[in-house]
């Protein structure tokens, strides 16, 4: 199935690829979804089978890809969304609100999964 090293290694690429987007979410104004997959890595210190420690590096793996890949779409939602705005605000007009919402609800721009999770982008969720 996976090699438990590649999937540790795969794990280091994900959460600095979750970080970068995480910033850049915050940099944009969006909500950030919470990160659970932070919460199912195991600890270093682990007390459990190998067997079980394998399980929870893989189904950590799997969840931040999960998670980076809605972090994604949801960055380039909201890039498309300032760059319209600016777009906007440079030939002198303002975006109404059913603009904002067409924009906003476009289906090429939405995740297939809801981000109900979210926290605001002033919270802490490095926890």
């Amino acid at each position: 199935m996976f090699e438990t090293k590649g999937v540790r290694r795969e794990w280091a690429f994900r959460l600095e690829e979750s970080n970068q987007l995480r910033n850049d979410l915050i940099g944009l104004g969006a909500k950030l979804p919470v990160r659970d997959s932070l919460g199912v890595y195991p600890a270093r210190n682990f007390n459990g089978s190998w067997g079980d420690y394998r399980r929870l590096v893989i189904e950590a793996v799997g969840l931040i890809r999960e998670e980076n890949n809605r972090m994604l779409l949801r960055r380039c939602r909201f890039y498309m969304l300032k760059l319209v705005k600016d777009s906007a605000t440079a030939s002198c007009r303002e975006m109404t609100f059913e603009e904002e919402c067409q924009l906003l609800q476009n289906p090429n721009y939405l995740s297939d999964e809801p981000m109900s999770d979210e926290e605001a982008t002033d919270d802490d969720d490095s926890e």
